[in-house]
């Protein structure tokens, strides 16, 4: 019975945990839009005593490029490079695959 008891406590352990820690961190905004993501490490760095992030002007300059080049691969009319390479291929290959059968429809004709 005090067997039964303890694997059910781990099993609940191993599995509340993680679970809660994804739980919190999903109220708190951390898997959230950019935003989000961002209010949360300002929240988070209010919390570490003596902890006062400094980024210098290079380094801001460079997360606003990062965030400009993110908005504009978060849009959804924004295909990918290696989306359209796979287009292209996909493409490329039905068109050697159906190019038999349409030779032989004009030469029949």
């Amino acid at each position: 019975m005090a067997s039964g008891l303890w694997k059910i406590f781990k099993f609940s352990v191993r599995v509340g945990v993680p679970a809660t820690a994804v739980y919190v961190t999903t109220q708190e905004g951390l898997w959230g839009s950019t935003e989000e993501t961002f209010l949360f490490y300002k929240k988070f760095e209010e919390l570490l005593p003596g902890k006062e992030v400094v980024i210098s002007k290079d380094q801001e300059d460079k997360l606003k490029e990062v965030y400009e080049k993110m908005r504009i691969w978060s849009k959804p009319d924004h295909i990918p490079l290696a989306v359209r390479w796979n287009n292209g291929v996909v493409k490329a290959v039905t068109f050697l695959d159906s190019l038999p059968e349409e030779v032989k429809k004009l030469i029949i004709k």
